[in-house]
């Protein structure tokens, strides 16, 4: 099946060619996006065509909203069967759930108690390295 097919039967889903190509890249390619590289794709600003189109993959089942992506982003998983049955795919592991990244709180910074920080020394590296954040940083 060429792309041009897949796209077609994506089309056939009631999606405008350029909804189609770009659903058929995201299957193809991971099964996530985000609203921002559907404007990159389409050569349009992010308003309220983005907007009906993802609310729309949404509401009709064809996708997931994880709105953790970074701030008020959302993470679009494409997850639909019958869209990837329509690209010959009905099985792609694209359509597994998604693991959610970490919560934007998340401390991913070493301290001098941390397994790494001995690792860190041994390799040269000034301890607390360039993963401390600014106030807890370790004067020299």
């Amino acid at each position: 099946m060429t792309f041009e097919e897949r796209v077609q039967a994506v089309a056939n889903h009631g999606f405008t060619e350029r909804q189609a190509g770009f659903l058929t890249t995201v299957m193809l390619h991971g099964g996530v996006c985000l609203g921002r590289q559907y404007c990159a794709y389409a050569g349009i600003a992010r308003g309220q065509k983005v907007h009906d189109f993802f609310s729309g993959l949404v509401a009709n089942g064809y996708a997931t909203a994880y709105p953790r992506a970074h701030r008020k982003t959302h993470l679009y998983h494409v997850h639909a069967k019958t869209l990837y049955r329509a690209i010959g795919e009905p099985n792609n592991r694209h359509r597994r759930p998604v693991p959610l990244p970490a919560p934007s709180n998340a401390s991913w910074c070493s301290t001098r108690s941390s397994p790494t920080a001995a690792p860190m020394a041994r390799n040269g590296a000034r301890e607390g390295g360039a993963l401390q954040p600014r106030d807890a940083a370790v004067p020299v």
